[in-house]
């Protein structure tokens, strides 16, 4: 900016001082001036001639010269400087400016007055005009200038910044793509052992259960053993769903066409496991949503897995659709059999649920209202 700010300021000294001697060249050897005066001085003429006025009577002539906004008037004879008026609508200036005579006496023409004959030079403030127009046109010029310096260094600075960002975004991406080689590669080497271990740990109850002891602990073992599997699952499948570059929806569908096989069996698992559930606010309507069948049919198995882990069987799990102008929602609320929410635990599931949501254009909520932990699936409306 400072470069900038230099170089216009210069520019503009050079193009003004340029600007300027050229003007003064113009106006001082073309008859651009003498043609100036002429209307003034026919008029001069004529009140002088109709007053009497003579050389000595010059301040006669001061309505005149207000009347017609004179800026600069001299009389002069032989060179000889008689008056000089400097107007500028509010003041006058009467004295010797015989110092002006070299650079005005070419311009100077022949005005009789009632005594003898003598030079005036007339000049207004047209000519000024062309002068302050030089200088905005060269004010304009510095700033277009100074603009397009600044805007050279900033594309500079903007292509830099560009190359940096796609670098990053390339580390970025290459960052994500290792963790979830990592995380999937974690997940199936620990899966391998844990198959094992349980494989292991329902031989030993067996063999126990055969002696008649007491199978307590090696059943507590199977079932934390399981539910390390069940979390090695979840993270694989988060690999998995992340490292899918593009999803594709399905053709429009009506929401029953689409949703009404995941829901009938989520219904059928869940009463199968001593759930009770509520349909009372499943209605179907004619509006049309976009799924993708592989997506959906793993987000209804992690929401089943949470709903049977997670849900008191003392109590209804409510199955809703909700529509509104632009999206419809799946409601699933079940009140729980411990206090704490699923999305306090290590949320995995519903993670992969929320991303597989976003793939498909749509989003997942979750909450807890009143004693209930609320899962809303929400997809928007197709034509």
């Amino acid at each position: 900016m400072l470069l900038a700010l230099i170089s216009s300021t210069f520019l503009f000294m050079v193009l003004y001082y340029v600007g300027e001697e050229w003007l003064d060249y113009y106006f001082n050897s073309s008859s651009y001036m003498v043609n100036m005066q002429k209307p003034y001085l026919e008029s001069l003429q004529q009140y002088i001639k109709k007053n009497g006025i003579t050389t000595k009577e010059y301040k006669k002539l001061n309505p005149w010269i207000q009347k017609n906004n004179i800026y600069y008037f001299s009389i002069s004879k032989e060179r000889k400087f008689i008056y000089g008026v400097l107007y500028n609508g509010t003041f006058q200036l009467d004295g010797n400016a015989q110092s002006n005579l070299h650079r005005t006496w070419q311009f100077m023409d022949k005005i009789s007055f009632a005594d003898t004959d003598a030079d005036v030079f007339i000049y207004v403030k047209n000519v000024n005009v062309y002068y302050r127009y030089m200088c905005i046109i060269m004010v304009v010029i510095a700033i277009v200038t100074s603009l397009l310096i600044a805007f050279v260094g900033n594309q500079k600075i903007i292509i830099q910044l560009s190359r940096n960002m796609d670098e990053a975004e390339k580390e970025k991406k290459k960052e994500q793509e290792e963790k979830e080689r990592l995380i999937k590669s974690l997940a199936h080497d620990v899966r391998t052992p844990l198959t094992g271990l349980t494989t292991y740990a329902e031989i030993a109850r067996m063999d126990v259960s055969k002696r008649g002891l007491d199978t307590q602990y090696i059943d507590m073992i199977i079932r934390k053993a399981m539910e390390i599997k069940n979390l090695t699952d979840q993270l694989f499948e988060l690999s998995v769903v992340h490292s899918q570059k593009e999803c594709i929806l399905e053709e429009p569908d009506t929401i029953e066409e689409a949703i009404g096989d995941y829901l009938s069996e989520f219904y059928a698992v869940l009463q199968k496991n001593n759930f009770r559930v509520n349909i009372d606010n499943l209605k179907w309507e004619n509006v049309k949503i976009s799924i993708n069948t592989n997506l959906m049919s793993r987000i209804f198995d992690n929401l089943l897995d949470n709903t049977y882990k997670y849900g008191d069987t003392e109590d209804f799990v409510y199955l809703d659709i909700t529509y509104e102008p632009e999206r419809i929602g799946v409601i699933i609320k079940n009140k729980e059999k411990e206090q704490l929410s699923p999305c306090n635990r290590t949320g995995i599931g519903l993670k992969n649920v929320e991303f597989m949501m976003k793939q498909m254009q749509g989003t997942m909520t979750c909450q807890m209202k009143e004693q209930y932990f609320c899962v809303a699936l929400w997809f928007p409306i197709r034509k």
